[in-house]
């Protein structure tokens, strides 16, 4: 059985998590840059495994990052794509997709993956985010320094075609990429801290 309730904790370059079995809402806060990212979103996908099993009427992503590199991406491409099956079982999907005064990239990003899945995408503006600097200590940084400080380009709707297609080849219909073993884990809350407490954006 699913954990009810997985938070991971936000750093400078992993985004903070929060998988909620019980209200059906899934949270993704800050920027996702990460050396590792198989690693860190794998028990995401195992999470999300045993939650599509019995979801909820509905399930509601709240998207608030502000940076994706192209790896990241494809992370989200394979969550979405797991959550679409939801609504083929008569199931709901919301995704709440925030994006920041001004960051025409990440408001695009959210529009390719609404092009490629059927679920039901709203677009907020929020005029400015809070962000983790070296140290875990909140820094207000302009749009401009914040791109700067990706290392990878936006993952664009060209990449995001091309991904789906390789997946479509590769996986077929039911695979969706490596095979999760389902763990043998409580059913109680639990806490999966990385490095630094989490600092809350403002909205």
């Amino acid at each position: 059985m699913a954990l009810k309730h997985m938070h991971i904790d936000r750093t400078a370059t992993s985004p903070e998590i929060e998988l909620d079995l019980e209200h059906g809402t899934i949270d993704f806060i800050g920027r996702s840059l990460l050396a590792n990212s198989e690693q860190f979103y794998d028990r995401v996908y195992r999470w999300l495994e045993e939650y599509l099993k019995q979801p909820r009427e509905q399930t509601t992503v709240n998207m608030r990052l502000d940076y994706l590199d192209t790896s990241s991406s494809k992370h989200f491409y394979n969550i979405f794509d797991r959550l679409s099956a939801v609504n083929e079982h008569g199931k709901q999907v919301q995704v709440n997709w925030h994006y920041e005064t001004g960051d025409e990239e990440m408001a695009e990003t959210g529009k390719d993956y609404q092009s490629l899945f059927p679920m039901s995408f709203n677009f907020i503006e929020v005029r400015i985010f809070l962000r983790l600097v070296e140290g875990g200590l909140p820094q207000r940084t302009p749009r401009t320094r914040s791109r700067k400080a990706g290392r990878f380009p936006p993952f664009g709707r060209k990449h995001l075609t091309q991904f789906a297609r390789e997946r479509s080849r590769s996986c077929g219909p039911q695979n969706y990429g490596e095979p999760h073993t389902t763990p043998a884990e409580s059913t109680s809350s639990i806490t999966l801290p990385i490095s630094v407490n989490a600092t809350m954006m403002r909205w």
